[in-house]
Order: C-alpha cells, then structure tokens, then sequence
C-alpha cells in the first residue's frame, strides 16, 4: 500500500522508498536519560480500516540507546494532525 504523506509546514521532508524514514523538521539533541517530542510537519493519508506503526530504528537503538518511547507508535485512519514522534535516549 502506498501512502500519502503531505508537509504541514513548508521545508518537511517527505518519506521515500519502501521504509517511509521519517525525518525531524528542526535539529534535535536528546540528552542522556531524556526525551524529546520530534516533529515531522508531516501528515499522512491512511485509508479506512487501516493504522500506521512507527517503530524504533535497530541501529539507532543497538548503537546510541535511543528508542521511540511509545513503540510502536500508532497512527489511525482518519488522523489529521502533524506526525510527532517521542524519542528517549536510555544513555547512562
């Protein structure tokens, strides 16, 4: 299924290939023992019936300790605000 990703605030990147990589509109730095609220200014189109997960990255998790908080992070259809993802990073 193809999705339908559009910017919400002009400048976002929008998601290619078949992974859909979702990228933070601004830099970001998540301190040691910390979260961040990362935004995309991306909204997605998900037909009816259907959800989008947003999953930590393996890489990012074995090799810097950061993960998505709230794995997976669930996107219903019908949903039309920006997509925000809440990293952690679990550095000691």
């Amino acid at each position: 299924m193809e999705l339908k990703f559009r910017e919400l605030i002009s400048g976002a990147i929008l998601p290619n290939g078949k992974h859909n990589d979702l990228c933070s509109m601004f830099p970001v730095t998540v301190a040691k023992q910390d979260y961040a609220v990362i935004r995309t200014g991306l909204t997605v189109e998900i037909p009816q019936g259907h959800e989008l997960h947003i999953t930590s990255k393996k890489k990012l998790a074995e090799e810097k300790h950061v993960a998505l908080l709230n794995a997976p992070g669930v996107i219903h259809s019908g949903s039309e605000g920006e997509i925000v993802v809440i990293l952690i990073n679990f550095s000691v």
